[in-house]
Parts: C-alpha cells; sequence; structure tokens
C-alpha cells in the first residue's frame, strides 16, 4: 500500500514539471502500475487488518470512497489551478502533499484490536 500511494505523489511531481509528452508518458505509467499494485493489494490488506465477517461490507465502503475520490480529484485539482493562477498543473504539488503522509502512515498500519466481545474465550457455549 505505501509503494502504491508514493506512486500518486511520483506521478504528481513528474507530471507537474512536464514539459515533453514523454514526461507525460511517464508520469501516467508511473501511476498505472503503482495504482495496479494498490488495487492487488487492497482485497488481501482488508481481510488481513479487519478479518473476513465483514469483508464485503468494508470493500464496499472502500470502493464507494474510490468513486467518490475519483469525481473530486479532478474538480479539486481545477479549482487548485485556477487558485494558483490558471494553470492545471500548478494543483499538483497539493496532491503529492496530501499522498505522501497517506504513504508513510500506510507503511506503519497496524491491525485494530477486535471488539471486547470477540476476546471472550466463554467455552460454555
Amino acid at each position: 500500500m505505501p509503494a502504491a500511494t508514493l506512486g500518486i505523489t511520483v506521478a504528481s511531481l513528474i507530471l507537474w514539471q512536464t514539459s515533453e509528452p514523454w514526461h507525460a508518458a511517464t508520469a501516467m505509467g508511473v501511476f498505472g502500475i503503482t495504482q495496479g499494485w494498490g488495487m492487488a493489494a487492497k482485497g488481501p490488506a482488508i481481510a488481513r487488518f479487519f478479518g473476513r465477517p465483514h469483508h464485503g461490507a468494508i470493500r464496499g465502503f472502500v470502493t464507494a470512497a474510490m468513486v467518490a475520490g475519483t469525481a473530486a480529484g479532478p474538480f479539486l485539482l481545477t479549482q487548485l489551478g485556477a487558485w494558483a493562477g490558471g494553470e492545471l498543473r500548478r494543483g499538483l504539488p497539493a496532491f503529492a502533499l496530501v499522498a505522501l503522509p497517506v504513504a508513510i502512515a500506510s507503511a506503519f498500519a497496524v491491525r485494530p484490536l477486535p471488539p471486547a466481545d470477540e476476546n471472550n474465550d466463554d467455552s460454555s457455549e
């Protein structure tokens, strides 16, 4: 997961500094590869960190959040670009700055504690 999120940072910074078509192609290649890693890691990570009982509900929420981000991202990028002087690419450093701490935090993710009722080892049932 950290590599996938770090890819957003790297791709945003490459795209921000784009002056040639191959720079943009490189940025999109980095973005595509690392997002592929993220998609491949998402299902097993959800199962590992939250268990299987609510896997479908959690995955549904994560997918809904991803769809919302897909819709909000371009809008926010254009608004940031307009605010920063009118060029779309001027908003890209903000995307990189937001993704970097998320990548770092995901490297230190730990499994949450189970609810108290799941720790009950009562064998009288």
